[in-house]
């Protein structure tokens, strides 16, 4: 049949409307690829309906209209002109036309099958308009129309098969019944078995003037086709779907197969006897006019009653929206809302196509969201997964417990990708390792640490800027804060004016030996400075404080500030290596340089410099800071400055409440952060949960490995979102079309015949998926017909019908709880970026490439 249609529809018409499920050829001329060639089965199996639609028309209104007006004029000849002709030659000819008759038309099914199927075949097959229908079907429900120029990590075509592109629901509009069932096979084998039953049927008149018996194993042969034929559906099948079909009485027994088949037997005997008289031979006249005509009859009705393709289709697609819960998720959710969401998908695709900024490549996608009904997630497996330098600029956190591979999976990558494409300066932090060792050696970038040249780590900060980071970042907070903001205040003292003064160096060493000083050698050093304090409102503040109050003090009290200001500053003054190195104006480098494009990588890893080192990693991050706040927002116009990339590893130990204030606006400010730690709890020690969790929604995009702690996951599944879905709670069907598709897409059994030849299957064209879901028939279309109604309602048909129980509610893409398992995999992390500006998420494989030793 497949050949026929090439044949008589070549370049109009795909032979696959046509197929045979479970065959070696079942899938000969579609894609390889498997959303494509779902694609092309959907849309060859709704095209098909409207080919079957014009053979069952053709067959119904032409064919058997024809053939009966062939089997009465026969009939009458027989049966009437036998006695009567002066034709020697007529009856004959006639008997032995009609046994050929019957006999081509019984034979057709089988020895002409390719001849009969060129003429039931019609000349048009499918109209450009249903051809149009299907396609925009497929585009709204199936799969999206993609530009040529769409990129590459928003390029999955596939939709959720919950809404469709308008709202609506996807239940209705297609069914899994289209992935494994062929209207056009199932009506031509429905044309054949009629053809078969013309033949019976028009073999009537021989029989009923030649022999009783044949005429009597004639009408069992025609109950057995009937019984045989349960392919095709009937009208008189509709009320008896789903509830099962009760059994026919004693009575209607004992008529069709003992009383009528008496009948016939007597009736067609006694035209067989000699001695009769014409009012008796008139009468046999009759019994063999009624035979034939109720033979027609039968066979008439069972023609014309058997449903057509679209009418089928149609009480599949009513019957799948009865058993969908997609209207209930859509009614209480809003229509709006499922529309919102694909104008985001749109409007995400034209950002992304219109930002001409590099693309930063994290990983692949899994599309496990996908399949939890997520519609901000890729749909589709191992498609690219990342962001733009644009995208990049909204700030990036890392998540992930030490030995997940963070750095090596997500920053290393990241800062590589920032330095190859030479996209801005650079700044490289790390609170505990030696991060910024990775990327020595490449051109232009510059490390800043002891064994590289001498380093004022404030030259240039403000004391204000001093006095906020060093108490941040050496005081847990847990002690008094009368102490904290009386040592904080004493820093920012001696900072104002040994930054002031016109021969002391600004360096910690200096203002350490300001407030360690005695009361006369302060006032000796600021004796040269006189006139500028009594000009300066804030100079003057600062030599009133060390003049006058703080004299004051009692002498415990003032010891006990000093010692905490001390504590401070020898934690970096004290280490062998960073004391003689801090302690010098005559600086190599300068961290601000970063703006015009310099990079540079701060190695000061805590197991050599202790928290010494933490300190001056923080106080470069916020030169940096008030850096580009004093470039303003107009950096772009002023010459030789670039964007800026702070990539700070194990952030949670340089962070301070500046950060609160500068993360905000830093995009404005053209400095991108990437922060990494190894938990929310780290954060949320340093900054109170508050300010950490205010941090963190500052960060557009969070790229969370295990993170292995209870506030972590809770903040990753909250952060991840929620999505409205209709998930079984208890339902004798399926919730939606997703759902549906998905039992025949991630069949197992599928997988296997589409590579092994399973010789009963093949012949049979048993359903692959008969065994996942208890659907086994050889047929497909009462399978087609009882689906949903079989599943939907109870096996009792005196038990009232069961109504589905679904849960239709915001429900959470990923719990707490499971997290753990989800990234257990290494190199797997889960991913929501801001992608042009719209949220994308996914749980993502890092490439390998950057799956290296676990950081």
């Amino acid at each position: 049949m497949r050949s026929v249609i090439g044949r008589k529809y070549e370049g109009i018409l795909d032979p696959q409307v046509y197929w045979i499920t479970g065959t070696d050829t079942e899938h000969d001329g579609l894609s390889s690829e498997h959303l494509e060639r779902m694609v092309q089965r959907l849309s060859l199996s709704q095209i098909g309906v409207f080919l079957a639609q014009r053979i069952w028309a053709k067959r119904t209104w032409l064919l058997m209209p024809a053939l009966l007006l062939i089997g009465l004029l026969l009939a009458y000849i027989l049966l009437n002109k036998a006695g009567t002709t002066t034709s020697d030659t007529l009856i004959p000819l006639v008997f032995t036309g009609t046994i050929w008759l019957s006999a081509i038309l019984c034979c057709s099914a089988t020895l002409f099958s390719s001849f009969v199927a060129q003429i039931f075949l019609p000349r048009t097959p499918v109209r450009q308009d249903e051809i149009d229908a299907v396609k925009g079907v497929i585009s709204r429900c199936v799969v999206r129309d993609l530009e040529a120029d769409t990129p590459p990590d928003l390029a999955d075509r596939a939709r959720l098969l919950v809404a469709d592109s308008n709202g609506n629901s996807v239940a209705g509009q297609v069914l899994a019944t289209d992935l494994e069932y062929s209207a056009v096979r199932a009506e031509w084998m429905t044309t054949k078995a009629v053809l078969f039953m013309a033949g019976l049927v028009m073999l009537t008149p021989v029989l009923a003037i030649s022999s009783p018996i044949l005429a009597l194993l004639n009408y069992f042969a025609l109950l057995a086709w009937k019984r045989l034929a349960f392919w095709i559906p009937r009208d008189d099948d509709q009320g008896q779907r789903g509830a099962g079909k009760s059994e026919p009485s004693v009575f209607f027994f004992a008529i069709k197969f003992v009383i009528v088949p008496l009948l016939i037997l007597i009736g067609l005997s006694a035209s067989y006897k000699e001695h009769l008289d014409t009012f008796v031979r008139l009468d046999a006249q009759l019994i063999q006019w009624a035979y034939v005509i109720g033979m027609w009859a039968f066979a008439l009705y069972l023609a014309f009653t058997a449903k057509s393709p679209l009418t089928v289709r149609a009480m599949m697609l009513d019957q799948a929206v009865r058993a969908s819960g997609t209207e209930l998720l859509i009614d209480k959710a809003g229509q709006a809302h499922f529309q919102h969401l694909e104008e985001a998908r749109l409007t995400q695709i034209h950002n992304a196509k219109i930002d001409e900024s590099p693309f930063i490549h994290l990983g692949t996608s899994t599309g496990l969201l996908a399949q939890r009904r997520d519609p901000l997630a890729p749909t589709e497996a191992g498609l690219p997964f990342g962001l733009s330098v644009t995208d990049l600029a909204t700030h990036v956190g890392v998540l992930g417990a030490s030995g997940t591979g963070k750095t090596s999976g997500v920053i290393r990558p990241l800062t590589k990708q920032w330095i190859e494409h030479d996209l801005g300066g650079l700044l490289v932090l790390d609170g505990k390792g030696a991060l910024p060792l990775e990327f020595n050696g490449i051109e232009g970038y510059q490390l800043i640490s002891p064994a590289h040249g001498p380093f004022n780590p404030i030259s240039g900060m403000t004391p204000d800027a001093l006095a906020d980071v060093l108490p941040d970042v050496f005081d847990d907070g847990k002690g008094d804060a009368f102490w904290r903001d009386s040592a904080r205040l004493m820093l920012r003292m001696a900072a104002i004016l040994v930054e002031a003064h016109p021969e002391l160096p600004y360096t910690l060493t200096q203002i350490q030996q300001f407030c360690l000083a005695s009361h006369q050698e302060r006032a000796d050093w600021l004796d040269p400075m006189a006139d500028a304090i009594d000009a300066d409102v804030r100079l003057l503040a600062a030599a009133h404080y060390w003049l006058l109050e703080y004299p004051e003090i009692p002498e415990k009290t003032a010891g006990s500030i000093s010692n905490m200001v001390r504590t401070w500053l020898g934690n970096i003054l004290l280490q062998e290596k960073l004391g003689p190195w801090v302690n010098t104006t005559d600086s190599q480098f300068m961290v601000e340089d970063v703006m015009t494009g310099q990079k540079i990588g701060l190695l000061l890893p805590e197991s050599e410099y202790g928290i010494g080192g933490v300190a001056i990693s923080a106080l470069c991050m916020r030169r940096v800071y008030d850096a580009v706040k004093k470039r303003g927002d107009n950096w772009r116009s002023l010459d030789g400055h670039t964007p800026v990339l702070l990539a700070a590893d194990e952030v949670q130990n340089l962070l301070t409440r500046a950060d609160l204030e500068t993360v905000p606006v830093a995009r404005s400010l053209g400095l991108y952060l990437m922060f990494a730690t190894q938990n929310v709890d780290g954060l949320y020690k340093r900054l109170e949960r508050d300010g950490a969790v205010q941090m963190l929604g500052n960060l557009a995009s969070i790229i969370a490995l295990a993170p292995r702690t209870d506030d972590s996951n809770s903040y990753i599944s909250k952060r991840i979102g929620h999505v409205w879905k209709a998930s079984t709670q208890s339902f004798h069907g399926l919730p939606d079309a997703a759902s549906d598709l998905g039992l025949y897409r991630n069949s197992g059994t599928d997988q296997v015949m589409q590579s092994v030849t399973l010789h009963r299957h093949g012949r049979h064209g048993a359903p692959r998926l008969s065994y996942a879901i208890g659907l086994w028939h050889r047929q497909w279309t009462p399978k087609a017909m009882n689906w949903f109604d079989g599943m939907a309602m109870p096996d009792d048909p005196n038990q009232a019908p069961q109504r589905p129980t679904l849960q239709l509610e915001l429900t959470p893409l990923i719990t707490p709880e499971e997290i753990d398992t989800l990234l257990a995999i290494p190199g797997t992390a889960l991913a929501i970026i801001n992608r042009g500006r719209i949220q994308r998420r996914d749980v993502i494989r890092l490439y390998p490439k950057q799956q290296g030793a676990a950081a």
